[in-house]
């Protein structure tokens, strides 16, 4: 016995019957001995009873309980990994989408959904609003990777330098950020007018050595009131420069010209151009006279001494297509012919692609590359929403109110009350020795009726199977 429990044995003097430190602690350790240690705080969920009586267990609030968020969620073999791993499995999928469906079922309310899925499932909406809300994006990108790697388990990792192989010629954060059941992922939690961006000579290398070479990006942005839009899309070989310094085509009208009009002329086809059923005055690139000089769109201006005339303008017809490059062009590869180049190669030998890559100047001046929050939605897939919201969580729990009540929230709320004796006991700053005992005597109550309702639950799951 150490001198702590020597301090509480003599304050309190050995009485048969009464309470001592080791048989409190005896009743906690037995009653907790088929408990496991998963959470270190709880969470306070108001509950208004919709008639009769408020349960005493709810009196004060529906407790349930909350993750410590730590990076160590992003590692494997550690205590806080099993944790999360073991408590977040209920929600089963095995790719993001397939568990943010999973998720969404569970919360606008799954008839069949049992207290583990349940569970799970707040518990997962309240870490995530933790993350989202409580820090930056930086901070909270960070801590949402290692969450991830965390609920997809097994040997999903964040990764968080470039000292592994699958970084390797990569410098500063690598571009893999977590491996999610062996599929590489850069992880974007963002505001929605935030760009994409990203190192070009580091995406190379990823390219170079990760296989397959590609990289998945999921892009987490808020949309409204703690609301999160998820999305996806992979970049491979054959599809590199449709995203790092991309082209697209844009339909355009083609430009027509008239020569060798008249005055007369002149009239009535400007009418016709400006008329409602034709070209309209916008559809007029420009108009000349014989000597070239610029004529203005009006009917004074075509004097039969400045005939004859020429008129450029863009038809309704004849639809053509244009090229028109993003800005990251000239900057990563030098010049659009270059660009076409890469675009080529994608098609090629994979060494041949690459050596090209590191030829370009988004590679040797190490640039970053850019994709505007727009284009990057254009061309990705929605693979789930989720509502982040205090009054979501709160009617989850209202949804659940018959499962939980009846087995959970017992024993969480009674764990809490547990804990807070416990603490009062041993941290308070009450002088009053009689305060202190009372804190004592009424954790052993919490104690006996912890274990209780742990006892109640078994006996339950026993009388089903």
């Amino acid at each position: 016995m150490n001198k702590l429990e020597n301090l509480i044995e003599k304050h309190y003097k050995r009485k048969k019957g009464s309470l001592t430190f080791r048989s409190l602690i005896e009743m906690v350790e037995e009653t907790m001995k088929n408990l496991s240690p998963l959470f270190e705080e709880t969470l306070a969920v108001s509950y208004d009873a919709a008639e009769g009586e408020v349960p005493p267990e709810l009196k004060n609030g529906v407790r349930l309980p909350i993750f410590k968020i730590t990076e160590l969620w992003g590692k494997v073999d550690n205590k806080d990994r099993e944790i999360i791993e073991q408590f977040t499995k209920n929600l089963g999928g095995s790719t993001i989408k397939e568990k943010l469906t999973n998720l969404n079922e569970i919360i606008q309310y799954d008839p069949k959904a049992d207290i583990p899925k349940i569970i799970s499932a707040m518990v997962v909406v309240e870490t995530l609003r933790s993350i989202i809300i409580e820090y930056t994006e930086a901070v909270g990108g960070f801590l949402f990777e290692g969450f991830l790697a965390g609920i997809f388990g097994g040997q999903s990792i964040q990764i968080v330098d470039v000292t592994g192989d699958e970084a390797a010629g990569q410098a500063g954060k690598p571009i893999t950020d977590v491996v999610l059941n062996g599929i590489h992922y850069s992880l974007k939690l963002l505001s929605p007018g935030t760009t994409i961006d990203g190192s070009y000579k580091n995406i190379v290398e990823h390219f170079a050595t990760v296989s397959p070479p590609e990289i998945t990006y999921l892009v987490v942005r808020k949309v409204g009131n703690d609301v999160l839009d998820f999305y996806e899309f992979t970049i491979t070989q054959d599809n590199f420069t449709d995203y790092i310094g991309w082209a697209e085509y844009h339909d355009v009208k083609e430009e027509k010209e008239i020569s060798g009009l008249s005055s007369d002329e002149m009239i009535d086809l400007f009418s016709d151009i400006g008329s409602s059923k034709g070209k309209g005055k916008s559809g007029v690139v420009k108009i000349s006279d014989k000597n070239e000089k610029n004529v203005n769109r009006s009917i004074k201006s075509f004097k039969d001494s400045r005939a004859p005339f020429t008129v450029i303008y863009r038809g309704e017809e004849d639809i053509s297509q244009l090229k028109r490059y993003s800005a990251s062009v000239n900057h990563l590869y030098g010049s659009p012919e270059v660009y076409q180049q890469v675009k080529e190669a994608q098609n090629g030998p994979f060494e041949e692609f690459i050596n090209l890559l590191r030829t370009t100047p988004g590679y040797t001046g190490s640039q970053q590359f850019h994709i505007s929050p727009e284009y990057a939605k254009s061309v990705s897939e929605n693979v789930g929403q989720l509502d982040l919201s205090e009054n979501n969580l709160l009617g989850i729990t209202e949804k659940y109110l018959d499962k939980l009540a009846g087995e959970l929230i017992p024993i969480y709320s009674t764990l809490h009350s547990f804990s807070e004796n416990i603490n009062r006991y041993f941290l308070g700053v009450d002088e009053k020795d009689t305060t202190r005992k009372k804190r004592a005597l009424a954790a052993r109550e919490d104690a006996f009726r912890l274990r209780k309702n742990v006892d109640n639950v078994v006996e339950k799951e026993t009388e089903e199977r």
